[in-house]
């Protein structure tokens, strides 16, 4: 899928972690991918122009990790008219991570719902 080619591209390690992961782990991870993508995935099974003509405030938060690479967050945000993006910066603490996607989108909220723009 396109996806997973960008996050070659943005971090060539991940295509080497991909390949040294257990065969039976990477296909149990493969089936999810597919089932994920078959329910609409992160983009909902949108196409790349449909993603870039939603007229709506939309909130993006990036993943950092092996698998899931801010870059690929960045580029989701790229294609939306009205994005907030938020990312959490790599070594945070797992604590951390929720209180800090909790504070994103409150952040979003207040902008979309509790302003005129």
């Amino acid at each position: 899928p396109a996806w997973l080619a960008r996050s070659f591209e943005s971090k060539p390690g991940n295509r080497q972690r991909i390949l040294d992961m257990d065969p039976v782990r990477f296909a149990a991870m493969a089936h999810k991918w597919c089932d994920t993508t078959a329910e609409g995935g992160a983009t909902a099974g949108l196409t790349d122009e449909e993603i870039r003509s939603l007229p709506v405030p939309a909130l993006v938060i990036g993943g950092n990790d092996e698998v899931h690479p801010p870059e690929s967050a960045t580029w989701l945000a790229q294609q939306l008219a009205d994005p907030e993006l938020h990312t959490v910066p790599e070594g945070t603490p797992p604590s951390q991570v929720q209180i800090d996607w909790l504070k994103a989108i409150e952040r979003f909220l207040n902008r979309t719902l509790y302003t005129n723009k």
